[in-house]
């Protein structure tokens, strides 16, 4: 069991729902999901929440309107009694402007994340060039690359509850 406590929560999609939706939809399905998640979890104080989004909407969405969902997303939690941790984009296979997109929107985001009091992760030079850590797809994580993660993520909690 990892060492993120008590009440983990996991949410699963299927790739096939999401992409009968817009990108719009899918940010929204996340936001919505993720307010039944956090209305659950912090209940009391010491709760933690990390934030790992994904990168479908990268490659079609203008870098204005992604970075406006997630501080639509990340004022969700800005009021509440939970502790966040926001990890960064994780490097896919893509060509080099899709790569400096999203480096710019971690950029942005690591500053944002901070300005609001969240703790931010930037794990991309962990993981840029370790193709053994991603599927086939250069996507998705394999088991391996999931177990880099969550170990980072456990640091990351750690760090929180050292501070208390």
């Amino acid at each position: 069991m990892s060492k993120l406590g008590h009440r983990n929560v996991a949410i699963r999609y299927r790739y096939s729902s999401i992409k009968q939706g817009s990108n719009h939809y899918f940010i929204i399905h996340v936001y919505v999901v993720i307010h039944l998640v956090v209305d659950q979890v912090t209940e009391g104080e010491g709760s933690t929440v990390i934030l790992q989004i994904g990168t479908n909407n990268v490659k079609e969405d203008p870098t204005e309107t992604i970075k406006a969902k997630y501080k639509e997303l990340l004022h969700a939690f800005k009021d509440r009694k939970t502790r966040v941790i926001v990890s960064g984009l994780l490097p896919r296979r893509a060509g080099g402007y899709l790569l400096s997109k999203m480096l710019d929107i971690n950029v942005w985001l690591g500053k944002y994340s901070k300005h609001l009091g969240f703790r931010y992760i930037d794990m991309w030079d962990k993981f840029f060039g370790r193709s053994e850590w991603f599927m086939r797809d250069g996507l998705h994580l394999t088991t391996e690359g999931a177990t880099v993660l969550g170990r980072a993520y456990n640091r990351a909690v750690a760090e929180l509850d050292s501070k208390v």
